[in-house]
């Protein structure tokens, strides 16, 4: 879908000056340098498009000759667009034919042109206008999206590798670091996304959920609305990241037409969303608050609670059209991926597959396995499944409980969306194991340089959390809080039993562990269940 016509056009990043020479504006680089990005990247799969003099030279070349352009475009000059290191001719002509030649090939290709960057640059200049805004109220189950939270990101997170980012780790805030980053992939939909959140407190739509992204799990809806909140950091409202619907429903009653507006943003529907009277209650309320808006993410919107206060016609659909692309601008960033790229996505059909069950397999296959069969979608998804299958059985061979605890928990958050307190867990391990502490005294901090560790590193993240009586009444806990990166690493993976003698997950063993283990072990009289 189209920008308006009321937004600017590049000629509105040309500054007037008395010097013909002068470095480049900083909203200036930013276009050009992500357009001719996507430019190589499509003419050029799986290279860097920074790194050939030849690359630069070519593309001058065809704008030259397209334009008849007397004073002719060489490569030297585009480098120097996209990475400044001398003063070169700032010359509208110029500018104008390269942005109109880059908009038109990669519109033409279904890649993001020159308006979705004209729109994330524009954004990134937005400005807060402080006198509609009230303080920020404290949240519980809940996070304010701004620019303070994302300077402690970045003093945070220096350490964060695109390898974490792209097999989706979550702590500590990893995902939304890679955001900062810019490792995300510029979606065709965000566009879209993103007029509708800044026209939301306009009067341009009525419903209470402005839009809804639907997409299958692996396909980068969550990615999708970091980079919605991420852009409109410095917008003239507050957004609020909603983790736990129970938790947070009660401050609404504080926002209501308190004298700011609100972008509330869940990006995961189902396991954020509680028991259908809070939900009830979460949306009576929401239609009160005039001020208050919200976008969900979600598989998909048939029969789901928020339908009665949602438009159909703003559900962003979110499929595997635009895998190609994303997996291009990944490789481009991760080198140590790009012999495995270049066997086991030589057939179209594998873009066919979730993008984060691609990432999986080309970061954890050893190149020499690769072959025809695997670069089919069937082959991809039996070898996902057999690269967690072998992880477990290392596990086992050294530690059987711990095994059997990640099999049974996974087959437990399937079906239950819960999390666990990590001691808690390796009790449950324990327990698998013969009943000693072996487990808990050996894991309590995972060490990276054991095979173990390493592989536990793949698919667990941790979380700290304080919980006093003044936080949530009746609960008195701290500690680390366990969750799996991503659902298909459930879904599709460890929900597989490894070997037959294990026994079958069953409600018996659902119970056992729920209704047994739990109360037994735990401090706080069974009360470990954070979400859920």
């Amino acid at each position: 879908m189209q920008m308006s016509n009321d937004n600017k056009s590049i000629e509105d990043y040309f500054e007037d000056s008395d010097r013909p020479f002068t470095p480049y504006s900083e909203p200036l680089k930013f276009i050009f340098s992500n357009l001719i990005r996507e430019y190589f990247l499509e003419k050029n799969m799986l290279k860097r498009f920074n790194s050939n003099r030849a690359n630069y030279n070519r593309l001058a070349i065809k704008i030259s000759n397209e334009y008849e352009i007397t004073d002719k475009i060489d490569g030297s000059y585009l480098k120097n667009l996209c990475f400044p290191e001398r003063e070169q001719e700032r010359s509208r002509d110029k500018l104008k034919h390269i942005y109109d030649y880059l908009d038109r090939f990669l519109a033409s290709k279904n890649r993001v042109a020159g308006q979705y960057w004209l729109l994330k640059s524009e954004s990134k200049k937005i400005e807060i206008e402080h006198g509609k805004s009230t303080p920020k109220l404290p949240l519980q189950g809940a996070i304010y999206i701004d620019p303070e939270f994302f300077e402690n990101i970045k003093a945070e997170n220096a350490s964060t590798t695109t390898r974490e980012f792209y097999l989706s780790k979550l702590e500590p805030y990893c995902q939304w670091y890679g955001i900062m980053e810019d490792w995300d992939y510029p979606r065709g939909q965000f566009e879209f996304l993103g007029q509708i959140a800044l026209n939301a407190f306009k009067g341009e739509n009525a419903e209470s959920v402005i839009a809804v992204v639907t997409g299958d799990s692996g396909n980068g809806k969550s990615t999708l609305l970091r980079r919605l909140a991420f852009t409109l950091k410095e917008a003239d409202f507050h957004i609020i990241w909603i983790n736990n619907l129970k938790d947070f429903y009660p401050i609404l009653k504080q926002l209501k037409n308190n004298g700011s507006d609100y972008l509330m943003i869940i990006d995961d529907w189902e396991k954020s969303k509680s028991d259908e009277t809070t939900i009830n209650y979460f949306f009576q309320q929401l239609v009160e608050c005039l001020n208050c808006k919200l976008v969900i993410g979600d598989y998909f919107t048939t029969d789901q609670e928020y339908l009665n206060y949602f438009d159909a016609d703003f559900e962003i659909k979110l499929n595997t059209d635009e895998n190609k692309q994303i997996l291009q601008k990944i490789v481009s960033i991760n080198d140590s991926w790009e012999d495995a790229a270049r066997k086991i996505l030589a057939d179209e059909q594998i873009f066919s597959c979730p993008i984060y069950m691609i990432l999986f397999v080309l970061a954890n296959t050893n190149i020499d396995v690769i072959n025809e069969k695997l670069a089919k979608p069937n082959g991809l998804k039996s070898q996902f499944q057999k690269i967690i299958i072998n992880d477990q059985k290392r596990i086992y061979k050294t530690y059987p409980g711990l095994a059997l605890a990640l099999y049974y928990w996974a087959c437990i958050q399937k079906d239950f969306k819960l999390v666990i307190w990590w001691d808690i867990f390796l009790k449950i391990a324990d327990h698998y194991n013969g009943g000693n502490d072996t487990i808990s005294r050996r894991f309590q901090q995972i060490d990276l340089n054991t095979t173990v560790g390493t592989i536990l590193s793949h698919y667990l993240s941790f979380q700290y959390y304080d919980l006093s009586p003044s936080t949530i009444p009746g609960f008195n806990r701290k500690g680390w809080v366990m969750f799996f990166h991503h659902d298909l690493l459930v879904f599709k993976g460890l929900v597989n039993k490894v070997h037959d003698y294990w026994p079958d997950f069953s409600q018996s063993i659902a119970q056992e562990i729920l209704q047994n283990i739990y109360p037994s072990e735990s401090p706080d009289g069974g009360q470990i269940l954070l979400l859920g």
